[in-house]
């Protein structure tokens, strides 16, 4: 019974979960005709290892029916049966705790009923009540949640317009409905560029982005800027979204990202965290173009200040930040705030392989000490198991061979590395020809290196200086101002 529906659920919920779900099983509005009750309370008995030997068919018909005898083929699927049924029952209690755990949504409902039903006295009272707590209750939100603002605020709308009376809420509703257009619009064309940079996946479906195009957002700016008559927090809310949605169709806007970066350091704190990091994201990308590793820097350890903050339940680190950050601390040779991120964060990484990451991480440390070997031993720990691994493994590699004098290695990791890119077509352009920089300047300076010709140096270094950044781009120019103390 170890790889069902059933079990991948269950391994996936909570201590409190687990037992909130029995009384769920036990309600007789979900009553069903078997009795799913008991067959629960033995499957618990295995959270969460349910990897246990003994977590058998056979084990859990004996203890379910232990006056029955057990039939191999008609026991299974007898339980099998039952797991359908209990499997059902869990993903109603997913949309039940979903649902409970949105306030605002479930309100908005029963406000929508309340209508319905001419149940004018409970619909005032309740929107009041609303109103009251709003504040509260947008922390609970994420950003992707505007909607349910929207429809909170239409739900005025809707009821004073039924009774004839004037609206209130036309203006909060406009606001968070542009909220979450401005939201989701800026996701789309994100995601759309990721897929472009890192897979080399380019379709024309940027419906999204061509729309938004046909639209002159110039004149909107100072509109909006302008605008009187909007509570602050929500003018606040609409400014920095607006922002992050005009910056996403004009990345190359330098007066736009400086705005949105003022307008975020300005009201962050009203901001869940998973906001923060979308935000963190655009003007990383910002800097990460210029190769400003210093502002990089601040904004990496804003990020995991607030990640130290933040009371939310800490969701997963994404593989890319760790990489991002593991690497800044590294070419500012950050080493002991590397060390500390790593022993922190590792753990928190969205993989089952950590390990690789940490042993990378170990590999750079190395390399800023000189400790070459050491390196390599490290590096050799490492899987190929994320799409910027790939090419930083590999430039790591080229780094090692070069310090430790393998040229042979060198060169027959050289000749690898080009075919794959030459040859495979998941490789984005980007990448791509963020590689061959790397694997340009390297294969310049092995060559210098070998024949001791240090003078050519200056011409690579006034090259290289003119290049945007690229991974390892540190260690090339470290290696040519060692090279000029050579000549």
């Amino acid at each position: 019974m170890k790889r069902t529906k059933l079990v991948d659920i269950l391994h996936s919920f909570t201590p409190h979960e687990i037992k909130e779900f029995e009384k769920f099983v036990a309600s007789p509005f979900f009553s069903r005709t078997r009795d799913l009750k008991s067959f629960y309370k033995i499957i618990k008995q295995y959270y969460p290892d349910f990897n246990n030997p003994n977590f058998t068919y056979e084990k859990v018909f004996r203890k379910l029916f232990p006056k029955e005898k057990y039939n191999k083929l008609k026991s299974e699927n007898l339980l099998r049966v039952m797991s359908a049924e209990l499997v059902k029952l869990a993903e109603e209690y997913l949309i039940y705790t979903s649902f409970k755990l949105n306030k605002i949504k479930n309100r908005v409902l029963l406000l929508d009923s309340f209508i319905d039903r001419n149940l004018d006295k409970n619909f005032d009272k309740l929107f009041y009540d609303t109103m009251k707590e709003i504040s509260v209750l947008k922390k609970d939100l994420t950003s992707f949640h505007f909607v349910e603002l929207y429809h909170l605020y239409m739900m005025d709308v809707k009821n004073k317009f039924n009774h004839n009376v004037s609206d209130s809420g036309l203006i909060e509703g406009q606001i968070y409905l542009l909220c979450f257009f401005f939201v989701c619009a800026a996701n789309f064309i994100d995601i759309s560029w990721k897929r472009k940079f890192s897979f080399n996946r380019i379709t024309d479906d940027d419906l999204i982005l061509h729309f938004a195009k046909s639209f002159d957002l110039k004149k909107f700016i100072p509109y909006l800027e302008n605008k009187t008559g909007i509570n602050k927090n929500d003018k606040d809310i609409l400014d920095l979204y607006f922002y992050e949605f005009a910056y996403s169709l004009d990345n190359d806007n330098v007066d736009i990202l400086k705005k949105l970066e003022a307008k975020f350091y300005e009201c962050k704190q009203m901001l869940r965290f998973d906001h923060r990091i979308s935000i963190y994201s655009i003007i990383h990308n910002y800097y990460n173009k210029y190769t400003d590793i210093r502002k990089l820097n601040i904004l990496y350890k804003n990020i995991l200040h607030d990640m130290g903050e933040s009371t939310e339940n800490k969701s997963a680190m994404s593989m890319i930040l760790y990489r991002l950050i593991l690497l800044n601390f590294i070419e500012l040779k950050q080493l002991k705030e590397a060390k500390s991120f790593m022993n922190e964060y590792t753990d928190t990484i969205n993989s089952e392989r950590r390990n690789s990451f940490y042993n990378f991480g170990l590999a750079l440390i190395e390399l800023r000490r000189n400790n070459y070997g050491k390196s390599l031993e490290y590096l050799s720990e490492v899987e190929l198991i994320f799409v910027y691994l790939n090419y930083d493994i590999r430039h790591l590699y080229l780094i090692l061979y070069f310090e430790l004098d393998y040229t042979d290695e060198a060169y027959s990791l050289l000749d690898s590395y080009q075919h794959f890119l030459k040859k495979n077509k998941n490789v984005s352009e980007q990448l791509r020809n963020n590689s061959r920089k790397f694997i340009n300047y390297y294969k310049k300076l092995l060559k210098v290196k070998i024949s001791k010709t240090y003078g050519d140096v200056n011409a690579i270094e006034k090259s290289i200086n003119l290049e945007k950044g690229f991974s390892f781009k540190f260690w090339l120019t470290e290696k040519i101002y060692s090279f000029k103390k050579m000549k």
